[in-house]
Order: structure tokens, then sequence, then C-alpha cells
């Protein structure tokens, strides 16, 4: 029984590394945009409106995709790590469910969130716990929200 526990805890890790993957390049692609924009750095060259400061701008925004969308890798890339059989499906099928999940806990929130002390009207990030995720306005629960939909 210990083997099978110790089995099921390594094939979770490799699930996990499976969007951790993409940290490498986004975080290369974020620290060299950062310092390619950076005034005190490049001095003149980094202006926002000269195009060596846009052309980088392009690349650091591009660089924020792994971690802006952190929630809906992992969704996706758990599956495909977890899954014995039919992982493409399994991929769509937590997706969809994550998206629901999103979709009823937005209403849930829009009818009845100072019930629950969070005040749907604040503008999502801050400090007001709430955040977008493929356009739904909802609760900002991070990846863990993504690492909880797997277990529904």
């Amino acid at each position: 029984m210990k083997a099978n526990i110790m089995q099921k805890v390594q094939r979770f890790g490799g699930a996990m590394f499976t969007p951790v993957l993409l940290f490498a390049f986004a975080g290369v692609c974020i620290g060299v945009g950062t310092l390619c924009t950076t005034e005190a750095i490049m001095g003149s060259l980094a202006s926002p409106d000269s195009m060596w400061y846009q052309c980088w701008n392009v690349i650091l925004q591009g660089g924020w995709t792994v971690f802006n969308q952190l929630p809906l890798l992992f969704v996706i890339g758990l599956p495909i790590g977890m899954a014995k059989k039919q992982n493409a499906r399994c991929c769509m099928e937590a997706l969809v469910l994550y998206l629901t999940f999103h979709y009823f806990l937005s209403t849930i929130l829009a009818q009845w969130g100072g019930v629950f002390g969070v005040d749907y009207s604040q503008a999502v990030g801050g400090t007001s716990g709430l955040t977008m995720i493929a356009n739904i306005k909802t609760l900002d629960m991070g990846m863990i929200g993504a690492l909880e939909s797997q277990e529904l």
C-alpha cells in the first residue's frame, strides 16, 4: 500500500511538472524584456515612445502569458500527466468543468457576494480578491483553484 501511495504522489508530481516546463522560457522573456524596457538601465533608448521600447514591450507582455494564465495551464496540464487513457478528452473535460465552476461562482458572487464578504462591484485585482479567468469575473484562487478542480 505504501508503494501505491508513493506511485500516486510521483505521478502527481510528474503531472505538475508539465506546466512548470514553461516557466523557464517565460521567465527569460520577462527578465530580458524588463531589462530592455527600464530607462534606469537602458537610458533614453528605453523611452516608452521609442521603437526599442515598443519592440521589447511586445516580448515582455508575451512572456507574461504563462504567469497570467497559470490556472488554465494547470487545468490542462494536470490531465495530460495524470490520465492513463484518453488524456486529450480528459483535458477538454477538465477545462469545461473549470470554466463552468467559475461561471457558477461568478453568478453566486454577483447575487450573494455580500453574504460571503465579497464586494463583486469592485474592480479585479488589488485587494478585491477578484480576478478575470477566460473573461469571467470570479474569485481569485490562483493555482489552488485549478488544482482543486481536478478533484471534482
